[in-house]
């Protein structure tokens, strides 16, 4: 009697191990499914609000764009075509869509992967000589020069996914349950340092270029205002003079506030029969003008800049552990390397194509007022906003400046008041 009861607390202990083996099992399954899913939609949504935004927005329309078009379209193929299939095979545990499928999958990944890492290349590259040559490559810049950039990029993804498929063959297992890529020699030598280690070299050595001439123009543009401040000195005491030697003469100066209430100007009326050119005002309007947009046009591409430096530290994190585990599999049997290493700096690489969208909203201003009006569903005015906010950024609020005419005369224009744009 004894030994039946034993032999059924036995039983009884053995079945409630598989029932509390198979319950956690599941819920790996079921946590790991969520996890993987939301990184799946999330990289889909995000790339996919990019293409929107540039496709509605005037705006951003523009050459210097195309490449972050196709970064997004890459982006997004990988969140349609490879993470997937990528998620099913880790829930399942292992291949059930035939080799012939197993083939084409990973032909996607490595293409658009590969199309993603050389789409940041190509942008890092692009905005290196828009800040080193802000003239000649800005009419350079052109969208036919920019369609055969994206051209050779994504022709370059295509040569080194062409391979595993086509010539040299993939890893299905013995019973077709597994797939994965070619890991023959020299391709994995000529895959990983075309798709991932020349482009970090280059990504590498031109932020390095961006961050100097960075620094470089900073420095040269703060030389530029302390000489606009002497300047602005002299011409504020010519001004002074003179005022002082035309009271009671036809020219009149209106008082101009400016729109923060700091400080106030005085402009000259232009009456009929004087010269513009005989005001010394005249040139410091102009050359405040020009400082205010040249300290907008390298703001933008300051921030532009710092950007790329987040981008390009988010994909050597993401990617860097996956290549140099893919570096090492020729030497080393695949039964060493544990699969949920594998499977975890694959995914992190994939993270990648969902961090780039989420960088732009975060760090991008042109890219985050659309997100927010697109998820908003606020689409039909979004351009006509767009359009209001750029203006307002360059040339500021628009204030009214009162002309004083001069008793007996005419008016000038047929106008009291006209308007003057400041920052």
């Amino acid at each position: 009697m004894d030994t039946i009861e034993e032999g059924r607390n036995e039983t009884n202990s053995t079945l409630l191990e598989n029932q509390t083996s198979t319950f956690t099992g599941n819920l790996e399954i079921i946590s790991l499914f969520i996890v993987l899913g939301s990184i799946t939609i999330l990289t889909a949504i995000g790339n996919f609000l990019v293409c929107v935004a540039v496709c509605m927005v005037r705006k951003l329309r523009k050459p210097a764009n195309y490449l972050l078009v196709s970064l997004a379209v890459s982006d997004l193929c990988v969140a349609l075509l490879v993470m997937p299939m990528a998620l099913a095979y880790e829930v399942f545990g292992t291949w059930k869509f035939g080799g012939a499928l197993c083939d084409l999958w990973i032909a996607a990944d490595i293409l658009c992967c590969t199309a993603s890492i050389l789409n940041l290349c190509a942008i890092s590259v692009d905005r290196y000589y828009s800040i080193s040559r802000p003239f000649d490559y800005g009419v350079k810049r052109t969208p036919k020069r920019m369609m055969v950039c994206i051209g050779i990029v994504w022709l370059s993804a295509l040569f080194i996914s062409v391979p595993p498929p086509l010539i040299l063959g993939n890893y299905h297992g013995g019973n077709g349950k597994e797939c994965f890529v070619s890991q023959n020699f020299w391709y994995q030598i000529y895959a990983t340092f075309c798709s991932f280690y020349f482009p970090l070299v280059v990504m590498m050595f031109v932020y390095r270029k961006i961050f100097q001439a960075a620094n470089k123009i900073v420095k040269e543009e703060k030389k530029a205002q302390r000489h606009l401040n002497m300047d602005h000195g002299i011409l504020n005491a010519s001004v002074a003079s003179t005022n002082e030697v035309n009271v009671g003469e036809s020219t009149t100066y209106a008082k101009v506030g400016s729109n923060r209430g700091s400080h106030s100007v005085l402009l000259p009326v232009i009456t009929p029969g004087q010269s513009p050119q005989a005001s010394p005002i005249n040139v410091k309007v102009k050359r405040t003008e020009n400082t205010r947009r040249l300290r907008f046009i390298l703001a933008k591409e300051r921030k532009a800049s710092t950007t790329l430096g987040i981008i390009m530290s988010a994909f050597i994190f993401c990617w860097l552990p996956f290549f140099c585990l893919a570096l090492m599999r020729p030497f080393i049997p695949n039964e060493s390397i544990p699969h949920w290493l594998s499977s975890f700096f694959l995914w992190l690489g994939y993270i990648n194509s969902t961090l780039n969208p989420v960088i732009y909203a975060t760090f991008h201003a042109d890219f985050r007022r659309p997100f927010r009006e697109i998820i908003c569903l606020r689409c039909k005015t979004l351009d006509s906003l767009m359009r209001e906010e750029y203006y307002n950024e360059q040339y500021g609020c628009v204030a009214e400046i009162p002309y004083h005419r001069p008793s007996g005369s005419s008016n000038f224009e047929g106008e009291s008041t006209r308007k003057e744009s400041f920052v």
